[in-house]
């Protein structure tokens, strides 16, 4: 595991504990989280870069429509308006991630892309889209 700064573990725990919908696993990744060349530290809002967050779920109709309840604007006007079957069923379509993109969270900006706990071990195990592992 790398390590980051308490400030950043901090705050990506206060996210992840934000959601109502039970997420069995998460991690965050990429240049919001590590310190990357060419990204600045420690800066907040515009230029800053996203933190992005993959969430393992037991059931994913179940998650999203908890999750759809407490956060409607994370989700698309259209995942909206269908609802947490549509999304679940669109979620299940390889790599079998759904992504909500470009969500504020008090001075930060976020993107978590949910996926099975199932789908999330298969494709660590089996290499099945690569797009996890």
């Amino acid at each position: 595991m790398l390590s980051v700064p308490d400030s950043t573990r901090a705050l990506l725990e206060e996210i992840v504990s934000s959601f109502n919908a039970p997420i069995r696993y998460a991690f965050a990744y990429g240049s919001g989280v590590f310190d990357q060349h060419g990204y600045p530290r420690g800066e907040t809002g515009e230029g800053r870069p996203m933190i992005d967050f993959l969430f393992a779920v037991t059931h994913a109709a179940h998650w999203h429509s908890i999750n759809l309840n407490q956060n409607p604007t994370h989700y698309p006007l259209h995942a909206r308006w269908l609802g947490s079957d549509f999304v679940s069923s669109v979620q299940v379509v390889a790599p079998g991630m759904w992504f909500n993109a470009y969500v504020p969270y008090k001075d930060v900006t976020i993107k978590y892309g949910v996926t099975t706990v199932d789908n999330l071990c298969a494709d660590l195990l089996y290499w099945r889209s690569l797009y996890m592992a």
